[in-house]
């Protein structure tokens, strides 16, 4: 990995069900993760995750998974996600 990417990229690690660490963040993984939860709870962690992205980031998740259409996020290809502009 080139420096200047590596100095710019951070990781996070949290308990998605009690909180979701502040953003704004360019990309979001969260694979295989919500299909383990009740429906609330996992329409709860995607509406945080996908308020947590930057305009014009990418949310990724898991093949099994599917995101509601309130969300203001676009379909890229199967499991990627863009937010929208603010």
């Amino acid at each position: 990995m080139n420096a200047a990417l590596r100095s710019s990229t951070s990781f996070r690690l949290a308990d998605a069900t009690q909180t979701v660490p502040a953003g704004p963040w360019d990309l979001v993984l969260c694979r295989n993760l919500v299909i383990y939860l009740q429906a609330d709870a996992g329409e709860r962690l995607f509406a945080a995750l996908a308020a947590s992205l930057a305009p014009g980031s990418f949310f990724v998740v898991g093949k099994a998974e599917r995101l509601h259409a309130r969300l203001a996020l676009s379909p890229v290809s199967r499991c990627v996600y863009r937010s929208h502009a603010r």
